[in-house]
């Protein structure tokens, strides 16, 4: 026999409501070791389960849960799920979820220990009250349905979501396996669910493992799958061929643009010589103009002298007058 105590919790129905008529449901107790991701499980699995109505109205058999903390590690929680009694209102059946976590790979890697965990023999017999370090559990390896359950479901998965069942009046969703070792085959552990809520896993009594009902559909489910992946492989494939038909246009139309800059900066160069040129010639001819205009001015100089000098000659003198030419 094996005496563990393990950091612990515990959720149900706060008796310090400030509204006297509202029943308020939280974490009542929690340990100093009890880690924050576990109170995360904690507030995960108080979620997915349900008392239902329809049933005695004196309290329900005590149930049990597993519910694995994260992907990354390998720790769990064991819960013992039971009948808090009547709330506020009187009405009965009152959730109340005592909570340990179990973070001993030793543990969690035996079917038989945890099989053992989920029986109410590894249980106190009370309520846990918060005034000790936590829960103490007592337990050992058994044989049994539920650990053939678990003997195949780690063997397939890794640690299941565990509902273990020891009446019918519940709703549960969200678990790998709701089992109920102490029904007879064939029984159905939900009978009483309400159909107006999510419908609940399927049980199947005595079976080594239960699997959610529509898990039965896979054939349909992977030729759906099948479907949509070869659609998707289509569509991408037509989507590069696309691209790479894009791309080559691309890459013809930037051919094309680049040779016309080239051309364009043939041109802008050839201008740009041409200019220089015009420049130069402009000032080479500048000087020429200058020297136009001095012998233009020396010629009209010259002209009047002559003219003067003629006009001083006698009147009949056989020098042919002189004549400037036309100009």
């Amino acid at each position: 026999m094996i005496s563990l105590t393990f950091p612990s919790a515990s959720y149900g129905r706060s008796t310090e409501s400030p509204e006297p008529e509202v029943d308020q449901y939280q974490v009542l107790f929690q340990s100093e070791d009890f880690p924050v991701r576990a109170r995360k499980a904690l507030e995960q699995l108080v979620a997915s389960v349900q008392w239902a109505g329809g049933g005695p109205t004196n309290r329900y058999d005590d149930c049990f849960a597993m519910w694995p903390v994260d992907q990354y590690s390998e720790g769990a929680l064991v819960a013992r799920l039971t009948d808090g009694g009547h709330d506020r209102l009187g009405r009965p059946h009152a959730l109340r979820v005592d909570a340990v976590y179990v973070d001993s790979s030793e543990v969690t890697n035996s079917p038989a220990q945890l099989a053992s965990l989920l029986s109410p023999a590894a249980w106190p017999d009370e309520p846990w009250t918060g005034h000790t370090q936590g829960i103490n559990l007592n337990f050992d390896e058994t044989e049994g349905a539920v650990t053939a359950a678990l003997k195949q479901a780690l063997s397939e998965r890794g640690l299941p979501r565990v509902f273990i069942a020891h009446h019918s009046n519940f709703r549960a969703q969200g678990f790998d396996l709701i089992f109920d070792p102490e029904a007879p085959a064939g029984r159905s552990c939900a009978a009483s669910v309400s159909s107006e809520l999510p419908p609940p896993r399927e049980q199947i009594a005595g079976s080594p493992l239960a699997y959610p009902s529509e898990m039965r559909q896979f054939p349909i489910i992977w030729i759906a799958l099948a479907v949509m992946t070869l659609g998707f492989f289509g569509a991408s494939w037509w989507g590069y061929d696309r691209y790479k038909q894009l791309q080559g246009n691309c890459s013809g139309l930037q051919r094309q643009l680049n040779g016309v800059q080239r051309m364009l900066d043939s041109e802008t160069s050839a201008h740009h010589e041409t200019a220089a040129k015009l420049e130069e010639l402009e000032k080479n001819l500048e000087p020429l103009r200058r020297n136009v205009v001095e012998l233009t001015t020396r010629l009209d100089n010259a002209y009047r002298e002559i003219e003067q000098k003629q006009d001083k000659l006698p009147a009949k003198s056989w020098i042919i007058p002189f004549q400037p030419p036309d100009r």
